[in-house]
């Protein structure tokens, strides 16, 4: 049996669900985004790029300040428009 979601929200543009499951000695995150308007990809996948870098960052035991926003926006948008 699959897990369930374990957090959801909807909105017009934000729908998304995040899922968390036991991986053996971890957890296994997985995070799902259903945009109503494709033409945003370019301005939010940077942004989860960006804040899933901060956990991850956080996670290892890293300085989450490292990871600047700026650095993610507008640097990566090409490849999210590409996607579209």
């Amino acid at each position: 049996m699959s897990p369930r979601p374990t957090a959801t929200t909807g909105g017009d543009s934000w729908s998304f669900a995040i899922t968390l499951a036991e991986d053996g000695d971890g957890t296994h995150l997985e995070f799902v985004q259903e945009l109503t308007d494709p033409e945003v990809l370019p301005s939010v996948g940077p942004g989860w790029e960006y804040y899933l870098d901060r956990l991850a960052a956080n996670l290892g035991g890293e300085p989450i300040e490292d990871v600047q926003f700026d650095d993610y926006y507008p640097a990566m948008s090409g490849y999210f428009t590409e996607l579209v």
